[in-house]
């Protein structure tokens, strides 16, 4: 099945780069294209897209504030000139952010990344949450509210907005058992929810105030998958 396509940029030659490589891509249909987002929201709502190619600095309504307005958005992936949006996008939940100019591997990679969120979303069947054994209890976490887990040993604690659960298991396990596409391992002791980060350094990730660490081993999947 073919997913539909489109690419919103203000910039021609952006908008035929994509479009050279969606028609590289088997699995993909372009089915329209435009140079502004104000024009794309009407469009949108008399057509079913799966996957929209998204420029954010455009005249009249940035690519961000557009996905804003959206109530059901497609799946999104940022194509921009410009590293400072990253945390903005993945906030917003965007499947990839391809920093101008990329090479159709990166695009093949973006690609990829999308199929994996689909094809989690249908093996999930939209679970949100996770159980985990806390005082003889099963008690239910919604990823939403978590903000990082910490290891301690044979212990892992799950930080939330309001509670902290310690529990024994390691951080590996847990780690297979979070989405790929909402959490991220930055540290050997450190899992954290992309969502909440607030700022990022080149030495940590700010999260509810909290400073935790990126390690060197981690330190380059982070500012890919933050698109950094």
């Amino acid at each position: 099945m073919k997913i539909n396509c489109l690419i919103i940029d203000d910039e021609q030659i952006a908008r035929d780069i994509v479009k050279d490589y969606i028609l590289l891509t088997p699995d993909l249909k372009l089915e329209a294209e435009f140079e502004n987002a104000i024009e794309a929201i009407s469009f949108l709502q008399k057509n079913k897209i799966d996957l929209i190619f998204l420029d954010i600095n455009m005249p009249k309504l940035s690519g961000l504030d557009f996905i804003r307005t959206l109530q059901f958005p497609p799946k999104i992936i940022l194509t921009t000139a410009y590293r400072e949006y990253a945390l903005d996008g993945f906030e917003l939940n965007v499947v990839d952010y391809l920093l101008k100019p990329f090479s159709f591997e990166r695009f093949t990679k973006a690609i990829q990344h999308y199929y994996n969120i689909v094809n989690s979303h249908k093996v999930n069947n939209t679970v949100d949450f996770i159980f985990v054994r806390y005082n003889r209890k099963q008690i239910k976490i919604l990823y939403n509210d978590i903000l990082y887990i910490k290891s301690y040993d044979e212990y892992i604690t799950i930080i939330t907005n309001a509670n902290k659960f310690m529990i024994k298991g390691s951080l590996s396990k847990m780690g297979k058992l979070l989405p790929k596409e909402l959490f991220i391992r930055i540290h050997n002791s450190y899992i954290v929810s992309i969502k909440n980060i607030t700022s990022i350094t080149s030495n940590d990730i700010e999260i509810n105030g909290i400073e935790i660490p990126i390690s060197r081993k981690y330190k380059s999947d982070v500012f890919r998958v933050l698109g950094l």
